[in-house]
């Protein structure tokens, strides 16, 4: 069954009104047919601001507007109810959905005169990007599928000299130089002990960077061909992927047997890459000769880095820095300096599936 075959069964199962509902809200495909019996057309417009959207559509074409369906949420940092998802029906066949970044809007054939001019008008609103803060955007399962959640992160003001060891310098210069560099490809592998400052790095990393950041968790990173990811990653090229704790979608082909190594090999520099611009910042703390060994490319890597414990005179300057008072005589990790006196177990890492033996010949 093709996916058009699917979209019309599952549009047509609309007997009960239970069936109008997603786990998320209301379908607006199966409202618009149980309210007005036909099958919709469908316009989707990306990357717009919603709240603005939806403000003026109210505004301007309130009269016409017989019933408004919305799913609000508590946003923390505003301290108010914001709208997640609303719905709007009209009095022509005609009914909206308002998401926070893309409008659907499912009509007849009577109403395109009044969808061209709406679409003219909802052009005029995209997607504002707030300046001045730490922001990444996490891929979600939304109401439609696959959608961005853009979140505030604390910032991070990163002294790399003092909190990293030396030969750290020149890689994090190399990674923000081709990270901000447009339509840029290949990949960022950061790996080593937990503790030792990859996420504190990536704090850091994201503020610095003028391109959109992407956070996409490990179990949707095993799936990169999902053809919704894929419609979701076109629509917002030339960005920045971030997919931490990677260790299993990275480990090498003949382990695993799974395609996921090769999707990200095509979205870093493959023929998809000269679609999406993507590129990838990976981090793990498996040894990294557990990895399929295309990541390292000459052309395809960017850079890799192991983190590893600050050495002994860095890490008491640190810890003077931080004002701890406390004397060093062997080197630690971050978490171990900015946490003296607790008592930490270091656990054994299991190798999970085959392992593998590296032969030094």
């Amino acid at each position: 069954m093709n996916i058009i075959q699917r979209w019309l069964r599952n549009l047509l199962t609309v007997a009960q009104p239970a069936n109008l509902f997603t786990d998320y809200y209301v379908d607006g495909r199966k409202l618009f047919y149980s309210r007005f019996g036909s099958i919709p057309n469908m316009h989707v417009i990306t990357r717009l601001d919603g709240e603005k959207v939806l403000r003026f559509l109210l505004d301007r074409w309130r009269n016409h507007i017989v019933k408004v369906c919305s799913r609000q949420y508590h946003d923390w940092e505003k301290q108010q109810l914001s709208a997640g998802d609303t719905i709007l029906v009209f009095r022509q066949e005609l009914v909206i959905d308002v998401d926070s970044d893309r409008v659907f809007i499912y009509s007849a054939e009577s109403s395109e005169a009044l969808v061209t001019e709406m679409y003219k008008c909802i052009l005029q609103y995209p997607e504002s990007e707030v300046s001045g803060e730490y922001r990444i955007n996490i891929i979600v399962n939304g109401n439609h599928g696959l959608d961005l959640r853009s979140l505030p992160i604390e910032p991070t003001e990163l002294d790399i000299d003092l909190y990293y060891n030396d030969d750290f310098k020149p890689v994090d210069k190399t990674v923000k130089a081709c990270l901000s560099e447009p339509k840029g490809k290949g990949i960022v592998l950061l790996h080593g002990l937990p503790g030792t400052g990859k996420t504190t790095y990536l704090r850091h990393l994201i503020g610095s960077l003028s391109k959109k950041v992407l956070f996409l968790s490990p179990t949707m990173a095993g799936d990169l061909a999902r053809p919704e990811l894929m419609e979701l990653l076109l629509d917002h090229p030339d960005s920045v992927l971030v997919i931490e704790d990677a260790e299993n979608i990275l480990m090498d082909r003949k382990i695993t047997y799974s395609n996921t190594v090769s999707n990200l090999l095509n979205i870093s520099d493959g023929l998809l890459n000269d679609c999406l611009n993507i590129q990838l910042v990976c981090t793990f703390n498996n040894s990294i000769q557990l990895l399929d060994q295309a990541f390292l490319r000459k052309g395809r890597l960017i850079a890799q880095y192991a983190f590893g414990k600050l050495e002994t005179t860095k890490a008491q300057r640190l810890s003077d820095h931080l004002g701890l008072h406390q004397r060093i005589t062997a080197p630690l990790t971050l978490a171990e300096i900015t946490n003296p006196g607790t008592t930490t177990t270091t656990q054994r890492m299991e190798v999970i599936g085959f392992r593998r033996e590296v032969s030094n010949n």
